[in-house]
């Protein structure tokens, strides 16, 4: 980090602003509004997002997805950066992205109390669709391409300065 900076002729990382073009790790990343960071900031983000697993980054998608909505604005790489880490404060449904596939998956696995009762005529008559939408609206999810991301507890607050080796998102 200190040889990139020399290049730059800067005397500190606070001087040098690094944007994010592209993010080869999120399908979601890239169209989100992000704003420019400090060197180290962009190097720690790198350096998280690199870390995650498959369904962390299925997590960091739908966490992505729910700040911009929450907020509409550009998002600090420090926030990014908090969202990287936070992926274990999210429930992951893989391979359900709409509200019909959720409503079903959410009454064939007996999530809603009484369903067990009903005949096979019966769920057959369900809207899955309508019960989905109420669920996920109640709950705050979102979908991604290929999941069903719910936040159930805080974000974790990472740490504000960093210095380490530079990684390439």
């Amino acid at each position: 980090m200190q040889d990139a900076l020399e290049q730059l002729q800067a005397d500190s990382s606070s001087e040098v602003r690094a944007e994010i073009l592209c993010c080869h790790s999120s399908t979601v990343f890239n169209l989100m509004p992000t704003a420019p960071g400090d060197l180290y900031e962009v190097n720690k983000l790198a350096q998280q997002i690199d870390g995650l697993e498959d369904w962390q980054k299925k997590s960091f998608d739908g966490l992505l997805k729910l700040e911009v909505e929450k907020s509409g604005n550009l998002i600090p790489v420090p926030k990014l950066i908090d969202l990287a880490r936070s992926t274990e404060c999210c429930h992951v449904v893989d391979r359900v992205t709409n509200n019909q596939e959720f409503g079903k998956f959410y009454i064939d696995n007996k999530l809603c109390g009484g369903t067990e009762r009903l005949t096979e005529e019966a769920l057959v008559k369900l809207d899955y669709a309508a019960i989905g939408r109420e669920l996920r609206l109640y709950a705050d999810g979102v979908f991604t391409a290929n999941s069903y991301i719910e936040q159930h507890s805080d974000l974790i607050k990472a740490s504000r300065r960093f210095t380490s080796q530079m990684f390439v998102l």
